[in-house]
């Protein structure tokens, strides 16, 4: 039976795994580097925090075919210290996604214990999931700073996404 359960170091070969093929950085196998990097981020940083654990989605042959990597952030809102569950990656196995494993992920993320569930960064898709569960986007916060070299190519270029 499939299901989301917390990260644990034993999962990070099949993490890396996933990760690397929706890259698709390079074809071959992810540098040895890079399993050091989940180790360190997921398990090893002030950030990690087994109370708030990255989470895995677990397919019914116990392959894990998805993954959501959450950090812990300690701020304060208006003098008073809160939780806050920082949303990394969200990688899917293109042939799960029918099980709905991203928005398995999702849910369970925003069903945590954190007084606030975050994410830097997410596609299109992901926006959509995250705020048909209740969440919301902060797009003028959200925005990617950039220095255009050429500013009217950049301009012109914007004007015309916008359709």
């Amino acid at each position: 039976m499939s299901s989301v359960r917390a990260f644990v170091q034993e999962d990070i070969p099949q993490v890396v795994a996933l990760t690397w093929r929706f890259l698709q950085a390079e074809s071959g196998s992810p540098p040895p580097s890079m399993e050091s990097y989940f180790r360190e981020l997921f398990f090893h940083s002030p950030f990690s925090d087994k109370a708030l654990p990255s989470l895995v989605y677990q397919d019914g042959h116990g392959r894990v075919v998805g993954f959501l990597g959450i950090l812990r952030r300690r701020m304060s809102l208006q003098g008073k210290p809160i939780e806050i569950a920082l949303g990394t990656s969200l990688v899917v196995n293109p042939d799960s996604r029918s099980t709905m494993a991203g928005l398995k992920l999702i849910d369970f993320f925003l069903s945590g214990k954190q007084d606030l569930a975050m994410t830097d960064t997410a596609n299109h898709t992901t926006q959509q999931i995250w705020t048909r569960l209740g969440g919301s986007t902060a797009p003028l916060y959200a925005m990617h700073w950039s220095r255009p070299l050429r500013p009217v190519l950049y301009a012109a270029h914007a004007v015309s996404r916008c359709g």
